[in-house]
């Protein structure tokens, strides 16, 4: 076995899928896993590849303080990391995974929606240029435990605000939402892990929910009240279920946490 076959590289180690991905493998125990963050120095990534078998490339850039970062973040940074695996295979020779995590919001007519696409069209161009077995995971909204409220989940603003006590902001009601649950994209990713074939590929085998935004706001208060009351007399769905648990994840935050006690 090659010395690198379980060696991980996880970029964006800790942002919320990221930090996902590597305390899942981490708890495992099968790999050893590289970290790629804002700490990092861009060139450090060409021996961070070149050290690992399968690369999780889970950083990017949503939310930026300039428009600038969009194409720093979502395009430069994947142009790096592909320069990475050109740069490996010449030396080795070995066949390397890529999973990427892109956005069912890529293309949109906005800056996002385009360097997402660009930040594609880099890896396909990857993909034809050196044996790679590349995985792109189109995402939808991704919630659950770790996620952030008031940044870029609509769930874990609803979950954080109703254990708070503060009042759900429903925008939109009507508005159908498409999410997925961190545990099932995750175990998703990792699934993809061995490379069985070299070619570009998208993967869709997690599971989704769709639910109105107004849906999603009366099955998050109604769980919160009926955690504070201590009854609960129904069966759950398997979206309530998921819910249940990024509740209890802000509750748990928040009885371990003074000052956003205060809040209430």
């Amino acid at each position: 076995m090659n010395a690198i076959d379980q060696n991980v590289l996880v970029t964006g180690a800790n942002g919320f899928i990221g930090s996902s991905v590597v305390r899942s493998l981490s708890e495992a125990g099968l790999y050893k896993v590289r970290s790629f963050t804002r700490a990092n120095h861009p060139e450090d990534i060409f021996q961070l590849v070149a050290s690992s078998r399968t690369v999780c490339h889970l950083a990017g850039v949503n939310r930026p303080l300039s428009q600038e970062e969009f194409q720093v973040g979502n395009v430069e940074l994947t142009l790096n990391l592909c320069r990475a695996l050109e740069s490996a295979y010449a030396v080795d020779g070995v066949m390397r995974t890529l999973i990427y995590s892109s956005s069912v919001r890529s293309g949109e007519n906005n800056l996002y929606g385009f360097s997402k696409k660009a930040a594609l069209e880099v890896i396909k161009s990857c993909a034809e240029t050196v044996p790679l077995s590349a995985c792109v995971f189109h995402l939808p909204g991704v919630f659950g435990p770790g996620s952030k409220p008031f940044y870029n989940s609509v769930v874990a603003t609803f979950c954080y605000s109703a254990v708070i006590g503060k009042p759900l902001q429903v925008d939109n009601p009507e508005q159908i939402l498409k999410l997925a649950y961190i545990d099932d994209v995750v175990h998703s990713m990792i699934n993809q892990f061995e490379p069985v074939d070299c070619k570009f590929k998208v993967i869709e085998d997690f599971t989704t929910y769709e639910v109105s935004v107004e849906d999603l706001a009366n099955l998050v208060t109604k769980s919160v009240a009926e955690k504070k009351l201590g009854y609960r007399n129904r069966t759950l769905t398997e979206l309530e279920i998921k819910l249940d648990a990024t509740i209890d994840f802000f509750i748990n935050q928040i009885t371990g946490n003074e000052e956003l006690r205060g809040e209430h």
